[in-house]
């Protein structure tokens, strides 16, 4: 998974998908999203079970893997779950303009087993207005990624 976000466009959201039968539970769901100009990241869970089956109690772990600013940036967010649901947040505590690059999310039980991973992101901000254009085209030199979609971006803008 791979998305250009600019920290001030709004949010992005991304749900969580199982990774595989028997990997925490079949009824296993969640949701991760970027919100807010400073990069607040929620994650919610729910249906997680231990190996016995039994609705979890204790913790998982967020891991995101993120371009900021063109720079390599890793989250590591521990979730308390009880009765196999939970919740966190916290800042990414970004600077106006960041740009975000999301390349993987995943979702990792107390045994560090992969439980999930980011499917398909449901909210995306909008297309950048065509005065940021030229923004975008100066940060080309210190993103090829961003620079590309950016580009993109600016040429549906009405």
């Amino acid at each position: 998974m791979l998305l250009v976000l600019p920290a001030s466009a709004g949010a992005y959201v991304v749900d969580l998908v199982p990774v595989g039968p028997g990997s925490g539970g079949g009824d296993l769901s969640g949701v991760v999203s970027i919100e807010d100009g400073d990069g607040k990241v929620v994650v919610t869970v729910d249906g997680i079970d231990d190996a016995a089956g039994d609705p979890l109690d204790g913790t998982v772990t967020l891991q995101m893997r993120m371009r900021v600013n063109g720079a390599r940036r890793r989250l590591v967010l521990a979730v308390p779950v009880d009765g196999g649901e939970g919740g966190a947040s916290t800042s990414l505590e970004l600077a106006p303009g960041a740009r975000i690059v999301v390349r993987d999310v995943r979702l990792r039980g107390p045994d560090r087993r992969t439980l999930a991973l980011g499917g398909a992101v449901t909210q995306t901000p909008a297309a950048p207005p065509p005065d940021n254009c030229p923004a975008a085209l100066a940060a080309c030199q210190a993103d090829l990624e961003s620079c590309s979609a950016d580009l993109g971006d600016c040429q549906v803008a009405p």
